[in-house]
């Protein structure tokens, strides 16, 4: 997880690590990463969403609202990732 002076504090940017061993992957992979100007390859929420999007299509027209995609305007379904060590800014968020 990484957080520099543009990114809100509540966000982070998630960089890939390799699995074997916990370093940072330097070539993007799969569909959902990209590599910023500075080499570090992120996971992109951007084409995450559109993944989602993509896998529910044949279901319905999916519904976008934020970071939310759905089938329904009853209901949002949000994506997230589990850390492994709680985040003051994040947490105080989720209690609210």
């Amino acid at each position: 997880m990484l957080h520099d002076d543009i990114t809100p504090p509540q966000q982070y940017l998630l960089q890939v690590i390799r699995d074997e061993t916990p370093e940072p992957k330097i070539s993007v992979f799969y569909y959902t990463d990209v590599m910023q100007d500075s080499g570090e390859v992120l996971h992109s929420t951007e084409k995450h969403i559109e993944e989602i999007e993509h896998g529910i299509s044949n279901l319905g027209e999916p519904i976008r609202s934020g970071p939310s995609v759905s089938l329904s305007d009853n209901f949002e379904c949000v994506g997230a990732l589990h850390v492994l060590k709680p985040i003051p800014e994040i947490q105080n968020w989720t209690f609210r």
